[in-house]
């Protein structure tokens, strides 16, 4: 069998000190490609710097709901310039909202979440959610919102089915 880990954070600290470690057994367990989804710019940049080493890897940029506080213009044209400079980044994400930890104001995430919409649409990438007791409202906006193509994954969901 082959396997894609189709989300992944090997940017995270943790596995800077074995990294070729970890990438060799991923690779003896069958795992031939992975998805490396940015939270901030910071990682964003990271996991783009990571591919660049390793070209089993593809990446993601975007503002996690728990960041978006720090979601502004200046943050997201950063992350258009790396999405357009670097043909690794394949999606826009990780991007939604977090309602059950509250790390960012509702209002920002939203807010936040619209911007990426938008953006993802624009360079039409699909979108990597991540939704967590959002009671509709990522549905609400997704649906009047979202880009036309419709193309992403929804990471993490704890919707209803209906809203599925």
């Amino acid at each position: 069998m082959i396997l894609f880990d189709s989300h992944c954070h090997i940017d995270d600290p943790c596995f800077e000190k074995d990294m070729d470690a970890v990438f060799d057994r991923a690779r003896n367990a069958g795992v031939r490609a992975m998805a490396i989804a940015g939270v901030d710019m910071e990682t964003a940049r990271k996991a783009v710097r990571i591919a660049a080493r390793h070209p089993q890897v593809i990446t993601a940029v975007g503002i996690h709901p728990h960041d978006a506080v720090h979601c502004s213009p200046d943050v997201l044209d950063g992350m258009v310039r790396l999405a357009k400079e670097n043909d690794c980044v394949k999606a826009w994400g990780e991007t939604g909202l977090d309602f059950n930890r509250m790390f960012s104001p509702q209002k920002d995430q939203e807010a936040c979440l619209k911007a990426q919409l938008a953006i993802a649409g624009d360079l039409d990438l699909p979108l990597i959610f991540h939704e967590r007791d959002s009671r509709g409202r990522f549905y609400d906006i997704v649906k009047s919102e979202g880009p036309a193509s419709g193309k992403g994954v929804i990471h993490c969901f704890s919707g209803t089915r209906e809203e599925m």
